[in-house]
């Protein structure tokens, strides 16, 4: 993993299509003219978005990355653990707010 270094990221401008520059194990960086922001791709459609860049920085992403290969490796779909995790935090907070 890495092939992305800072300063490669900080360059890459719009084109008149977006376009996605590869840092290996599945994660990439998407480039549109709104801005650049983090996506890891699985499988055959699967993608997981990610905050946008410079919010999480290259080193923030790779452990993400990783993260979610670990889920696929053990069985899981990160898509599917990130939405449980959204609706035990919901779950959480309502809890908290009623109790």
């Amino acid at each position: 993993m890495g092939l992305l270094t800072e300063t490669q990221i900080r360059a890459a401008k719009p084109g008149p299509k977006e376009h996605f520059l590869n840092d290996g194990d599945n994660l990439f960086l998407r480039v549109r003219d709104t801005g650049k922001a983090w996506v890891y791709r699985y499988e055959r459609d699967g993608k997981l978005g990610m905050e946008p860049y410079p919010a999480v920085t290259l080193a923030q992403a790779r452990g993400k990355a990783y993260e979610a290969n670990s889920q696929r490796a053990n069985g899981l779909d990160p898509k599917e653990v990130r939405e449980r995790q959204g609706e035990q935090a919901r779950i959480a907070q309502l809890l908290k707010c009623h109790l």
